[in-house]
């Protein structure tokens, strides 16, 4: 097993085209999910959330929005400990935040995929002492459907 120096790693890191070091991953630090698709930004006590495109098969990606039809962004707040945030897609028609009109706040149970329409978490997140932080990451990026699913 080679060691490598830090000259070295730089050297192999500008030649794939990073002009420099990754930060570490210290205290306090934390990545921007909000480049991503499907991404957020936690402010306060709401998450916003970016949109991402679903694609199925060879149908023509379909990119999500909140529940009202907004777009590019939307804005959930967190009300209880432990609540997902989540992307529903109706198979081969739309997909929103959430589940459109049908619901359209987060929820401390897992959306789980029906018949009618599939659902993907995007993220949970703790309310602690009206603070909101990231628990875990169900997706980030766009979604890939297989052609046949539904």
């Amino acid at each position: 097993m080679a060691l490598v120096t830090t000259q070295m790693l730089d050297r192999i890191l500008r030649e794939r085209g990073f002009t420099e070091r990754p930060r570490r991953m210290e205290p306090g630090y934390s990545p921007d999910y909000s480049v991503y698709a499907f991404g957020f930004k936690i402010i306060g006590t709401v998450v916003r959330m970016y949109t991402g495109d679903i694609c199925h098969g060879a149908r023509a990606p379909v990119s999500a929005t909140g529940p009202l039809g907004e777009t590019p962004t939307y804005d959930a707040t967190i009300t209880e400990d432990h609540q997902y945030i989540w992307v529903s897609y109706d198979w081969g028609i739309f997909a929103y935040f959430f589940d459109g009109g049908f619901s359209d706040t987060p929820s401390t149970t897992k959306p789980q995929t029906d018949a009618t329409r599939f659902r993907v978490w995007i993220a949970r997140f703790r309310l602690i002492d009206g603070v909101v932080s990231l628990e875990q990451i169900g997706h980030l990026g766009n979604i890939q459907i297989p052609g046949a699913m539904a």
